[in-house]
């Protein structure tokens, strides 16, 4: 399941043009972990001319290395609210600013036009932009959303024969499963928006 964190929905104001020397972007700070989708307003007045793409990383100027990315090609682009979905959940640090931003490879003539707030009402961060040169924060905020995966708690009963798992409702799998040593032998580690929990046999 899915739950919004971090938010901005005037999108009554034209911020700017997206095009293939100017990005437009979004900073955040985070009261959720496991970042699963971002929400956009973006305008396709000027046609859809290009493919459109999403950056998530750590917030400076310049931003840091991207965490993650999106694209949304140019013939799937809505004129309003545009959905960025990450194939997973990524891990965010509630202690860092992040930035969420766009960048096209279309002519200012074709560009994508983004809107949000004429003003900065948002606490946690601000529209940002890349002039071609350089970055610099706005008094603007991007109508942006965040929605972020809740953690779920899976318990996994280890027995003579194999394993067994479930949710913490009790549901999923509860028959047994017939899994060698060799299906719980991990040489590194992955990271999931689920937590486990090793019980006992029983």
């Amino acid at each position: 399941s899915y739950m919004g964190d971090q938010s901005q929905g005037d999108s009554s104001y034209k911020v700017g043009t997206l095009y293939s020397t100017v990005k437009w972007g979004q900073s955040f700070q985070p009261t959720m972990e496991f970042l699963a989708y971002v929400e956009l307003y973006i305008s396709t007045s000027n046609g859809k001319n290009g493919d459109i793409t999403l950056h998530l990383a750590e917030n400076g100027n310049p931003p840091g290395s991207d965490i993650a990315t999106v694209t949304i090609e140019a013939n799937n682009v809505n004129d309003g609210v545009n959905t960025f979905v990450f194939d997973r959940s990524i891990l965010l640090d509630t202690g860092v600013q992040y930035i969420v931003y766009l960048t096209t490879t279309v002519a200012l003539s074709s560009g994508y036009d983004i809107y949000g707030a004429s003003s900065d009402v948002y606490a946690g961060g601000a529209a940002e932009y890349y002039d071609g040169a350089q970055w610099s924060s706005t008094g603007y905020d991007l109508y942006f959303f965040t929605y972020n995966s809740v953690p779920q708690t899976y318990n996994i009963a280890v027995g003579s024969y194999g394993a067994k798992v479930t949710d913490n409702a009790g549901a999923g799998q509860n028959s047994w499963q017939a899994w060698s040593k060799s299906n719980w032998t991990s040489t590194g580690s992955y990271q999931s928006e689920y937590v486990y929990e090793i019980l006992s046999p029983g």
